[in-house]
């Protein structure tokens, strides 16, 4: 069964030994993710952080379990963060990085309504700059 819960910093340990403070600077800041369990276990974490003002940044950390089963309720998931948490929280700009050889990433911000920025250089994968501005 899958259940959504709010997401812990022990949630992300659990799955790929990252921590949070590996994804924001500011890691008390996890109002705004969700964590998917399934069957006890820890299977997808993501969110928004806070960059600075109304800008934010969002995060995933996904098992290829999550990823390859689990699409529906991915989509889901966005789409109430986008629909609903987004404007709720007065963000005007969200910001993804991908690593630009994963088109799927790639393909799902774009449904999202996210359009391509930039590519990051300097990165060991390469990265390309993803945004979605809201009105205002």
């Amino acid at each position: 069964m899958i259940t959504i819960v709010p997401c812990e910093r022990a949630h992300l340990k659990s799955m790929k030994g990252r921590t949070i403070e590996e994804i924001t600077a500011n890691p008390e800041d996890l109002s705004a993710s969700v964590s998917i369990v399934k069957d006890g276990a820890v299977i997808g974490s993501g969110g928004l952080v806070r960059k600075e003002g109304d800008h934010y940044y969002v995060w995933s950390v996904l098992t290829p379990e999550c990823v390859e089963n689990h699409k529906v309720t991915l989509h889901k998931i966005g789409r109430k963060f986008i629909d609903e948490v987004a404007p709720n929280l007065g963000i005007k700009r969200i910001t993804a990085f991908i690593v630009a050889g994963f088109t799927t990433g790639v393909e799902w911000a774009e449904v999202f309504g996210f359009e391509y920025e930039e590519h990051v250089p300097g990165l060991t994968r390469g990265y390309v700059k993803m945004g979605r501005i809201w009105g205002g």
